[in-house]
């Protein structure tokens, strides 16, 4: 995600909250420490498709925002 952000396109990464503090770190590592960021609840993998759904639902608001800020809708 960083340099996809770096070349200066629109990114968001979505992580599980366990990962979100190596995000947070990599990402000011690698020069994007403003990278968009949305958390969802752990664990992801191994989880059926209803679990997956309602991860989807809690991140769609923030994936939303975000890109509202990105294109200033």
């Amino acid at each position: 995600m960083t340099q996809i952000s770096q070349r200066g396109k629109p990114a968001i990464l979505i992580c599980s909250e366990p990962f979100a503090m190596l995000a947070k770190g990599q990402a000011r590592i690698d020069g994007v420490p403003n990278l968009a960021m949305v958390q969802i609840d752990h664990p992801l993998g191994g989880m059926n498709s209803a679990i997956v759904h309602e991860r989807v639902e809690q991140a769609t608001p923030q994936v939303l925002a975000h890109l509202r800020s990105m294109f200033a809708l």
